[in-house]
């Protein structure tokens, strides 16, 4: 994806440099720091276990699938937030202030593990939307852990484009020279005293039980 606006016309390998570094910080190990400490305090369950488990939530309007599997194999990690969501949309906010009020350039992305087949976007939303839409079908996500926290990636790609070292326009000396916030890992999902904040309405039907721990909610999992 980056490298489609890389190789845009009138780029010079300084614009380059700057961009990817940016990608990497934004799209990184912050992002994914952060995405993974909350995973671990929500512990909230993926579909596979929800389905399968459908008796045991205490609603009598679902039942269990015992042999239920998602489309694709998931990461034995809690399931919200989406890491895919608010990663892509870091790197779509790092795109996207990269282009500015420009035309964008076709976006591609080519799969090493598909065969080396090509997906293409003609902006960088709809492929955000995308991404997101895609872990829902497979099975792996709730629409829930996109739609509250693709804001969150966003904040982060926003951020790392705004702090990472840039020319000045007359051509002097970098300005912004200074270290990344980034690197405070995971404050843009937490709050202000770096809390996290109260969790998100989950439908009983998914089995989710709440108990208070501190000023914010962790969910309890049944993951089986």
């Amino acid at each position: 994806m980056a490298r489609s606006v890389a190789t845009a016309p009138g780029r010079d390998v300084t614009d380059n440099a700057r961009l990817l570094a940016v990608r990497g910080d934004g799209d990184g190990r912050s992002p994914l720091t952060a995405v993974f400490d909350a995973k671990y305090t929500y512990t909230f369950w993926r579909p596979v276990t929800a389905i399968r488990n459908g008796d045991l939530d205490g609603n009598d309007a679902t039942v269990a699938e015992p042999g239920w599997t998602p489309f694709i194999d998931h990461a034995h990690a809690p399931e919200y937030p989406c890491a895919h969501c608010i990663v892509s949309s870091a790197l779509g906010a790092v795109l996207v202030a990269e282009i500015g009020a420009g035309p964008a350039p076709k976006l591609s992305s080519t799969s090493s593990t598909a065969g080396g087949a090509v997906r293409t976007w003609t902006s960088v939303s709809d492929f955000t939307q995308e991404v997101a839409l895609a872990r829902i079908l497979d099975g792996v996500h709730y629409r829930n852990s996109d739609r509250s926290r693709r804001g969150d990636g966003k904040k982060i790609g926003e951020l790392a484009y705004r702090n990472c070292p840039r020319r000045r326009a007359d051509g002097g000396a970098w300005t912004n020279l200074r270290p990344n916030p980034l690197h405070v890992e995971s404050r843009l999902l937490r709050d202000r005293h770096g809390r996290y904040p109260t969790s998100p309405a989950i439908p009983q039907a998914c089995g989710g039980t709440t108990r208070r721990a501190g000023s914010y909610t962790l969910l309890q999992s049944f993951h089986r």
